[in-house]
């Protein structure tokens, strides 16, 4: 049996787990290892390809959890570096997910650091309070709570470090949405305006918190 069949498997449903992360891992060592020290680091990982060309990207999608998110900002810093990565959080089917995609030429390099990471820093857990990682969860978090949706990216397309990109979005593709500025999240009716943003850290933080305010004063009514 190979367990690598297209479908998403909970890997603790799974009884020969060396075997699983072997299939996985599509023959690369260095994805198998790293597939082992997440799972052991209990972080959960839903789909990973190594990328079989290299024209095509590698990624791994993850289950995000506020105890993990220690995990995903040194992620984050850890990547910042790559010159071609993409980095996003999102809610979607009921949970939050994070995908990290490079260009598969970078893949075995990139997995490598990240076992690293694993073992030399992640136990060293950083402040999260004012991380990008913790207010992307938590507008997720919001989104998921409300049945809309919520996708920021991280990527060196945009031309600055210290900018996201904030997808603000319902039932439509989000990747049609205007882009609008963040101090005008809400339209003339004071809901959502489902849109896209390029938001700084403090930006991430302004949202949240009107986004929590018009939640919150919704549930009261």
């Amino acid at each position: 049996m190979n367990y690598n069949n297209g479908q998403i498997l909970d890997i603790n449903t799974i009884k020969n787990k060396e075997k699983a992360f072997h299939d996985f891992a599509e023959g690369s060592i260095i994805l198998e290892k790293l597939l082992k020290l997440l799972y052991q680091n209990q972080i959960e990982t839903i789909a990973c390809c190594r990328g079989h060309s290299k024209e095509q990207e590698a990624y791994i999608k993850f289950k995000v959890e506020p105890q993990t998110l220690p995990f995903f900002q040194i992620l984050l810093n850890l990547i910042s570096n790559i010159n071609d990565y993409e980095f996003n959080i999102q809610n979607t089917n009921q949970i939050i997910t994070a995908d990290i995609r490079i260009p598969a030429i970078l893949a075995d390099k990139t997995f490598q650091s990240i076992c690293e990471m694993l073992t030399n820093i992640y136990p060293q857990k950083p402040e999260l309070e004012n991380s990008w990682m913790n207010k992307a969860y938590q507008l997720s978090k919001i989104a998921l709570e409300n049945s809309f949706y919520i996708e920021t990216i991280f990527k060196p397309q945009l031309q600055n470090k210290n900018i996201c990109e904030t997808l603000i979005f319902q039932n439509e593709d989000p990747y049609d949405l205007k882009t609008i500025d963040v101090n005008t999240i809400f339209n003339h009716n004071q809901t959502i305006e489902f849109a896209r943003y390029y938001c700084s850290n403090e930006d991430l933080t302004l949202l949240y918190h009107k986004l929590n305010a018009l939640y919150t004063k919704t549930k009261r009514r």
